[in-house]
């Protein structure tokens, strides 16, 4: 229930598996003993929940979340969905927006696979940088299918170019993307605005905003430095 979520984190991997496409050797978490200590250094501030956003086709593994509860105490809402192209399975080639719904909606409503574990949440649905490539529209329809008939939210991210199209796909399901992650420069005010004005809240990297929130603030210091010389 959500009035038990207290202070939460809204965008978290604590077991997922990057490295099978990116091949850097680091994108990659495997065990709960890795992320155990992290966690409870966090809760020592207050936080008592987090949404877990690893998807079905980025080693989402809900025992090893359950694992991870059990040993911090920490609320983990566990998701349901598909990634960026590269990452979906083979059967996405044939199955329609309304088939991928029912996985979806199974997950959420009965639980996924025989863990007994169900689904919170659909996410992390993504699209490419410069447009929807292979089936990535075709998963955020089935999302959109899938929230109207549960009542679940969803969550995503898009490229510049795609946040449009996101939100056109979006309005077509009459299902707003109730949190849009990974907001940086890319994004256009104007996107974010149509976001806000569908419902979503837009969350903004972290790492980023600093950087920009810093360069902005040098680049003031060196017009005022420039106008007291003059």
């Amino acid at each position: 229930e959500r009035s038990r979520l207290g202070m939460t984190l809204a965008h978290e991997h604590f077991i997922i598996d990057l490295d099978r496409i990116r091949k850097d050797g680091i994108s990659r978490i495997d065990t709960p003993e890795e992320v155990i200590p992290e966690i409870r250094l966090m809760m020592e501030d207050g936080i008592q929940s987090a949404f877990e956003v690893s998807t079905i086709d980025l080693g989402r593994d809900v025992e090893k979340l359950r694992t991870i509860s059990q040993a911090t105490g920490l609320q983990i809402v566990a998701s349901t969905g598909y990634y960026l192209s590269p990452f979906h399975p083979a059967k996405l080639e044939t199955q329609t927006p309304e088939e991928i719904a029912r996985t979806y909606e199974k997950e959420l409503l009965e639980g996924i696979g025989n863990t007994g574990i169900r689904a919170g949440l659909i996410a992390e649905i993504a699209s490419s940088p410069e447009a929807f490539v292979g089936h990535e529209k075709k998963i955020l329809e089935a999302a959109g299918i899938a929230s109207r008939r549960t009542g679940a939210a969803g969550a995503g991210w898009a490229g510049r170019p795609s946040s449009s199209r996101a939100i056109r796909a979006d309005r077509a399901v009459r299902s707003p993307l109730r949190l849009s992650s990974h907001m940086r420069s890319r994004h256009s005010s104007t996107s974010v605005r149509r976001l806000a004005l569908r419902g979503s809240a837009a969350a903004v990297d972290w790492s980023w905003a600093v950087r920009k929130i810093r360069r902005r603030g040098a680049q003031r210091a060196d017009r005022a430095s420039k106008a007291a010389s003059s």
